[in-house]
């Protein structure tokens, strides 16, 4: 049986002579993330500053729709008035949903800010009938 060197813990199963190796993101930060800017570190991290948000929203839409032109996509997300969390929501839900066959059909996906009207039963309208029949005698 081997000694386990100081420092390591007995039921630890990594071995201390693998090196792990490493990942971008510790590779974009450098040493102790000191001498790179925040933009470099951005790239690093699989972020493009130069990329707003209705570009990304409308390149996640186009990696679930890839039928989808991604401009087309970028347009239709600009031209709807709602809050951006509304459209980000309703443009993931309507990529997802097979109705859904352009990239404008994306904007009457989701909540809209009002409920839709329930319309009455005839029961119920056939009662209000009968009130304002009797309220005009």
């Amino acid at each position: 049986m081997t000694a386990i060197p100081p420092g390591i813990r007995p039921e630890s199963a990594r071995n201390p002579s693998e090196r792990v190796p490493d990942s971008a993101l510790n590779a974009g930060k450098g040493r102790a993330g000191q001498g790179i800017s925040t933009s470099s570190r951005s790239v690093a991290l699989g972020r493009d500053p130069q990329i707003d948000e209705w570009t990304a929203l409308a390149r996640v839409v186009n990696v679930l729709r890839p039928d989808w032109r991604w401009t087309d996509i970028r347009s239709a997300l600009l031209a709807d008035d709602r809050a951006y969390t509304a459209i980000a929501r309703s443009a993931i839900l309507g990529a997802l949903a097979d109705d859904v066959r352009h990239p404008n059909g994306l904007r009457y996906v989701g909540h809209h800010g009002t409920a839709t009207p329930i319309p009455p039963t005839l029961a119920e309208r056939r009662a209000e009938l009968a009130r304002l029949t009797e309220e005009q005698a």
